[in-house]
This record gives structure tokens, C-alpha cells and sequence, in this order.
């Protein structure tokens, strides 16, 4: 088994990527055609979940355009989640977003008469997904800094100094580590990666449902913002 599969297994990857993989994940990135498959590949290369997030977000809001009736719910929980990595809302507050457009995606609005709008569910799953990986990063981010924390008191005990001075200035991008797989601030963006992926299913399932490219196109689609942040 390839370096690459093997870390795709060990994250927990659709087996049918872990068997489709090559041998190089810079290679996957650029040939894979499925938008899910290539949150996978950017999660094992440690890219940058804080727009891998604000990615799929805005494809997500992108799709909304034909499906009016889930823009409430669904810019509601995207928004939001995109703030939270901002540090301008809560974990609580994704969690309220995340909450309500799982629900939705559960119960649309239909009556004996009239089906649910196409693709609702899918788009409202997909903001729940991205919602949940807000507040997941969040969580890892809040970890991390009671750690740094703990050590700068340390540090600034030794040194006979003011903690300050070890403050962070910035966050820096929450990146999952696969070789740290077993630690709890990487099985917390193990989950980020998880739930981005599975953001970007719903996405594509959503455009497939309102005729709107899929596969390779969204694929191409996907790689090109990544290029535009």
C-alpha cells in the first residue's frame, strides 16, 4: 500500500479512494474528479481546513441561487461558520446554526400538494456539515491555546518574565497532522476534514439534483478556488 492510501485508511477515507489513490498526493490532487474525494487528498497534505472551509461555504452559497427557500437556513449556518473561524461568533452559536439546518435537512417543507424544493435537503445538509466543521476547528484552536498556555507559564516562570510576551499575535491555519493522527487537537480536525468532505458530497449531489456541473467539472471548479485564496 501506497504512503498516501495508507494515510487515507488511517483517516478513515471512502475505501473506494483509498484503492483509486496514487502513489504521490500532489498527483491525486490534480486528477481526482470528485470535489469529496479532494477534501480527503487536502486534509492528508495538511492544507489549510480554514479555506478548505471557506471554500466549500461559498460554493455551497453559490448553489442557493435556485433554491430560495433554504437561503434563510442555509446562509444562516455558512455565515456564521465562516465568523467562527474569524473568532467573530461562537462554538455555541455554530453549534444553534448547525442544529437548525440539520433539522431542516431532515423535515423540508412540503405539503400533500407540493414536494420539498429540489436539492433543500442536500444544500441544508451540506451548511450543517460545514457548521459542525467551524466549531470543530474552533474546539481544536481553544485546545491548542490552553497548551501554549500552560507552557508559556512556564516559560515565563523560568525566565522571571510577563506571559505576554509569548502571546500569539495571529492564529495561525488549522492544519491536520496525519502522522499525529492519535492526538485529541488533530482527531479534532480529523473531523474537520470528515465533515468538509462530506459538506462537499452533499454539494455535489445538490447540483446534480438542479443540473448544474458536477464531477470533473466541480472538481476543476473546486482546485480553482483553492488557487484564487
Amino acid at each position: 500500500m501506497s504512503t498516501p492510501a495508507r494515510w487515507l485508511e488511517a483517516m478513515g477515507a471512502p475505501a473506494a479512494l483509498v484503492a483509486a489513490v496514487p502513489d504521490d498526493l500532489e498527483v491525486a490532487w490534480d486528477g481526482l474528479e470528485r470535489a469529496d474525494w479532494l477534501v480527503w487528498i487536502a486534509g492528508a497534505a495538511s492544507v489549510s481546513l480554514d479555506e478548505a472551509l471557506r471554500v466549500l461555504s461559498g460554493l455551497l452559497a453559490e448553489a442557493l441561487v435556485e433554491v430560495p427557500q433554504a437561503e434563510t437556513i442555509v446562509m444562516g449556518a455558512l455565515e456564521t461558520a465562516e465568523a467562527c473561524v474569524r473568532r467573530e461568533a461562537t462554538r455555541a452559536d455554530c453549534q444553534a446554526k448547525a442544529t437548525v439546518a440539520e433539522a431542516a435537512a431532515r423535515e423540508a417543507p412540503a405539503s400533500f400538494r407540493d414536494a420539498p424544493p429540489k436539492a433543500y435537503c442536500e444544500l441544508a445538509e451540506g451548511a450543517a456539515r460545514v457548521a459542525r466543521a467551524a466549531e470543530a476547528i474552533m474546539s481544536a484552536r481553544l485546545r491548542d491555546e490552553a497548551a501554549q498556555m500552560e507552557r508559556a507559564r512556564d516559560s515565563a516562570a523560568y525566565l522571571g518574565v510577563g506571559v505576554d510576551i509569548f502571546a500569539r499575535r495571529a492564529d495561525p491555519p488549522a492544519r491536520f497532522d496525519v502522522e499525529r493522527i492519535g492526538h485529541p487537537i488533530h482527531a479534532e480536525l480529523l473531523f474537520v476534514v470528515a465533515s468538509l468532505a462530506e459538506a462537499a458530497r452533499m454539494l455535489e449531489q445538490a447540483r446534480a439534483i438542479l443540473g448544474q456541473p458536477t464531477g470533473a467539472a466541480l472538481a476543476n471548479e473546486l482546485r480553482g478556488r483553492f488557487r484564487e485564496l
